[in-house]
C-alpha cells in the first residue's frame, strides 16, 4: 500500500511540474514581448528594454521558470502582477460574485 501511495505521489508532482512548464511557456509567448505589451506599441525602445531588464524578462527562459517557480512555491505572488508589481484586487470581487450566485 505504502509502495503504491508513494508511486501516486511522485506521477502527481511529475504531472504537477508538467503543467507549470506548460502554463509559464503559454503566458510567456502568447502575450508577445513583456516590454512591449505592459508599456504599449507608443514606448520607446529603451524604455522597453530598460523595463525588461528591470523586471527580468531578458535572463534566460530557464532562469526566469526557475524564478516563478520559486515565486510559486514560496507564495510570494501575495496579489501582485510579476511585471509591474502592481496590486491586484481578486478575491474580493471574485467573493462577491460567487456569494451572488447562490
Amino acid at each position: 500500500m505504502a509502495r503504491y501511495i508513494l508511486r501516486r505521489l511522485l506521477v502527481s508532482l511529475v504531472i504537477v511540474l508538467g503543467l507549470s512548464i506548460v502554463v509559464f511557456l503559454l503566458l510567456h509567448f502568447m502575450a508577445g514581448p513583456p516590454g512591449r505589451t505592459v508599456l504599449g506599441p507608443l514606448a520607446s525602445i529603451e524604455a522597453v528594454e530598460d523595463f525588461n531588464e528591470k523586471a527580468g524578462f531578458n535572463r534566460p527562459l530557464v532562469i526566469q521558470y526557475l524564478s516563478y517557480m520559486s515565486d510559486l512555491v514560496r507564495g510570494i505572488s501575495d496579489g501582485r502582477t510579476r511585471s509591474t508589481r502592481v496590486s491586484i484586487p481578486f478575491l474580493p470581487s471574485t467573493r462577491d460574485e460567487v456569494s451572488y450566485s447562490r
